[in-house]
């Protein structure tokens, strides 16, 4: 029988359970600084954004026309073609101006960082052009859906993405091959 109030066992042969050690302060994980937050939330939004406002209303907009018969044959272009009665509403495709603006916001947040991030979810530049590029596509799918009427808007987003992408890989390449190199480094001992 256990006393919980004294914690104490009256049961034989039973150990006393190992005292808890305190970390010591250079093992716990560096403490992010504000900058490095903010390029995370940022980031982290942006690919976000980018579902939402891209790929979401097409999600819709396809739920509601196979539901309603409505969807155009793939000769006139599936669901990014337009028949009649279909789309039932234009998605705010000029929203994808938020993530565009994020990743060009990320690409001047992040400059004066290191290629690895300690203890984060992301790991280079090059990982940020990629999502730059899915970034991009979309816009420029959502610029020619459903007769382009949102296409001069949209393009300039897609514009602001590939500027994104293409800082992102052009810093993400330049990082991989300083990696290279150093791993190709004779070590001296």
């Amino acid at each position: 029988m256990t006393d919980r109030a004294t914690k104490t066992s009256s049961a034989a042969g039973r150990r006393p359970a190992p005292a808890r050690r305190r970390q010591s302060r250079g093992k716990r994980p560096a403490e992010k600084s504000p900058r490095v937050r903010l390029a995370g939330r940022v980031f982290f939004w942006s690919a976000m954004g980018v579902v939402a406002f891209g790929m979401l209303p097409l999600a819709i907009i396809a739920i509601i026309g196979i539901a309603q018969g409505t969807v155009p044959s793939e000769a006139d272009g599936g669901i990014i073609g337009s028949a009649p009665g279909f789309p039932l509403f234009q998605p705010p495709f000029w929203l994808l101006w938020l993530p565009a603006l994020g990743m060009l916001a990320l690409t001047v947040i992040t400059w004066p960082f290191p290629s690895r991030f300690p203890a984060y979810f992301w790991g280079a530049r090059f990982d940020m052009s990629i999502i730059s590029l899915v970034g991009l596509l979309t816009t420029l799918i959502a610029a020619v859906a459903y007769e382009a009427p949102q296409s001069s808007i949209v393009f300039a987003a897609a514009g602001a993405f590939f500027v994104a992408m293409v800082v992102f890989g052009i810093r993400g390449a330049i990082e991989y091959v300083r990696d290279i190199r150093e791993l190709r480094r004779p070590v001296r001992r």
